[in-house]
């Protein structure tokens, strides 16, 4: 009987052995499958947030661009209105130059047409 009970007591150990390692593999297992899932998990909210940036980032430059272009475009017309302005300064000076002239022609025939008339007048009394 004492023989049997150890056979029994050996065969008890190893299949507790067994189930041992058959546990301890099954918790490796386990511990690998949660490990890889949550890389995965990690991979997957770091390719999120590498999206999100590169459309954040496309999307200030699409701002900046926009921004860029209506600068320009009011540049543009800034310089527009000062062209015009110093066109119609010159046109307006230049007017006012040929009016001085015409002014001034006026005047000479003017006066010498009153010359005109007091030497007459002066020719007459004397």
């Amino acid at each position: 009987r004492c023989i049997n009970a150890e056979k029994e007591l050996a065969n008890l150990r190893k299949r507790r052995r067994e189930l041992m390692e058959v546990s301890a593999m099954m918790i490796q297992s386990s511990w690998r499958v949660a490990s890889a899932r949550k890389m995965l998990a990690d991979l997957k909210m770091q390719r999120r947030h590498k999206s999100a940036s590169v459309l954040q980032n496309a999307w200030r430059c699409t701002c900046a661009r926009m921004v860029l272009a209506d600068h320009r475009s009011r540049h543009k017309e800034a310089c527009a209105i000062v062209l015009q302005c110093a066109w119609r300064c010159h046109l307006a000076t230049s007017k006012l130059c040929r009016l001085n002239a015409e002014y001034e022609q006026r005047r000479q025939i003017a006066a010498i047409r009153v010359q005109c008339c007091w030497r007459c007048i002066n020719a007459e009394k004397g």
